[in-house]
């Protein structure tokens, strides 16, 4: 977790949800939980051995890397960039 940093992290979610209310249900409960999972996820191990022995996380990136082969093998790309300029 970064240090120093958890009191501009508590007063942008209450800028974003309350109106600048530190003392907001909302926002507490969200701030706890924030730090739950960063303290859960500093505890997890990383690399890419992790990435490639996990079953779950690599068919994630399989997933991902064939969403983008089929987006550039189809030229969508291509398509959004000119419909946009023609929109505008």
């Amino acid at each position: 977790m970064i240090r120093g940093r958890e009191e501009e992290a508590l007063l942008n979610l209450a800028k974003l949800h309350a109106n600048g209310n530190l003392h907001d249900a909302f926002v507490k409960a969200e701030f706890a939980e924030m730090k739950m999972k960063i303290t859960e996820e500093a505890q997890l191990e990383q690399g890419w051995k992790s990435m490639i022995t996990n079953r779950q996380t690599m068919r994630k990136v399989l997933l991902g890397i064939i969403l983008q082969f089929s987006v550039q093998t189809t030229g969508v790309s291509a398509i959004q960039y000119y419909s946009r300029e023609l929109c505008v």
